[in-house]
């Protein structure tokens, strides 16, 4: 069976790599030739393939995996080295300084160069000639979150750590005295659905509302889908934003896709590029004299390198408990319908052990959905008199018509302990 899955896993990966190939030279050929972003992006697609089938395959099938991925690197170059010599210079540059990015502590004063009269200014004249457009940039800043603490269910402890965190960054002054870092960093992590981005919204709601701070909020794709090269200009001016705007709040989710876990196996080079100069520009940021909060989310801790986890809160968001559960229930349905007498929202929490929010909200639809067939089979087409029927609670919400959803809902086991294990062992290495 075991051997099947991997003969299976393997042709898909063959075939995948082909399509793409395939494709590029489609492109190549469509353009006589000429070198073009899109050819490139295929080739960085294919490498990742192949990485992928590196880690993946036995020996004798991965020096041809390796090989192949060489082989895709080397077109990126080329085709970048076309298109934007500079580029290619400077991504160099990032991947020449690795060890300095991983060592270098965020240190609590600012470096020799930056002290330097006009470093600022010539950082700042470099980054015009950057190949992020205005529109990316404008693309970056939100309006502020709606969500508060107020509307996440459940939560309580982390809620309260949150708070914590929101006071503590509002004393300023003392902050000032104490000599308090203004560059503070938090890592979300939890399986998917569990609510983290919700929380970190409410979090930024809370700042932004109180101590006007500014909101940016992006995704690790966003960054990963840029070209080769171009990740790492991404990467510097959005850090370099950050500070311009501060105080600022930049949220980046999905952050296992933007600094990638260096130690993992046959890693395509311009993954490990754009790794080294997230670390590179994030050191730079944490000596920042301006307020910055930096918050990443991530469902795969164990992706991130641990260079970046050494520099952050790491704040662990468990599946909603029993109360968060019955609270998300009362919030989405309790202003709509009445359930039956003796029917009780704890009841329906019981039901639903191991449920994420993302499982509670597509339940929750699939309620509504029945509640609406069913009143319409009492009430046919009379909208009104169904409505009322539903205010009125002449019609609510059994117990029976919850269970048939419930079991028929197709809940995806989830398990957390190996996570939350992995991330305390993490915590006790890194001190």
């Amino acid at each position: 069976m075991a051997r099947d899955i991997y003969y299976r896993d393997m042709n898909r990966l063959n075939n995948e790599y082909h399509s793409l190939m395939d494709q590029a030279a489609s492109v190549s050929l469509s353009n006589s030739g000429a070198p073009t972003r899109a050819e490139a992006k295929l080739y960085q697609r294919a490498a990742e393939i192949c990485a992928q089938g590196a880690a993946n395959s036995t020996r004798e099938l991965q020096t041809q995996w390796m090989e192949r991925q060489r082989e895709c690197e080397q077109n990126i170059r080329r085709i970048v080295q076309a298109l934007n010599p500079d580029i290619l210079r400077r991504s160099r540059q990032a991947d020449a300084a690795p060890n300095r990015a991983a060592a270098e502590p965020a240190a609590d004063s600012r470096g020799a160069e930056d002290k330097k009269p006009g470093s600022e200014a010539k950082k700042a004249k470099r980054s015009k000639n950057d190949v992020i457009s205005e529109e990316t940039i404008a693309s970056w800043f939100k309006d502020p979150p709606k969500q508060t603490f107020e509307q996440v269910a459940g939560m309580e402890d982390l809620k309260k750590q949150m708070e914590r965190i929101v006071l503590d960054i509002g004393n300023s002054e003392l902050n000032t005295l104490l000599e308090m870092e203004t560059v503070q960093s938090f890592f979300f992590y939890g399986l998917p659905g569990c609510g983290k981005t919700f929380l970190v919204e409410a979090f930024a709601n809370e700042l932004v509302s109180k101590y006007g701070f500014k909101y940016m909020s992006l995704s690790g794709s966003d960054i990963h889908d840029c070209l080769v090269g171009v990740t790492e200009l991404f990467i510097e001016r959005l850090l370099l934003e950050a500070r311009k705007n501060a105080p600022c709040i930049l949220f980046v989710d999905e952050i296992d896709g933007v600094c990638v876990n260096r130690n993992s196996p046959n890693l395509p080079a311009h993954v490990t590029s754009a790794t080294n100069a997230f670390l590179t520009g994030f050191n730079d940021m944490s000596k920042a004299e301006e307020q910055i909060i930096f918050i990443g989310a991530t469902n795969h801790p164990k992706n991130v390198d641990p260079a970046m986890l050494d520099r952050v809160e790491m704040i662990a968001v468990s599946l909603p408990d029993t109360d968060a559960r019955a609270n998300y229930f009362r919030m989405q349905l309790g202003h709509i319908i009445q359930l039956e007498e003796g029917f009780t929202y704890e009841e329906m929490s019981e039901e639903c052990f191991n449920f994420s929010y993302r499982d509670l909200r597509k339940l929750t639809s699939r309620v509504k959905k029945e509640i609406k067939t069913r009143v319409g089979e009492v009430y046919g087409n009379d909208d009104t008199a169904a409505v009322e029927a539903i205010r009125n609670g002449t019609f609510r919400l059994d117990r029976d018509t919850f269970l048939s959803i419930r079991d028929g809902y197709p809940l995806q086991p989830k398990d957390e302990s190996e996570m939350f294990a992995w991330a305390s062992q993490m915590e006790k290495d890194l001190g």
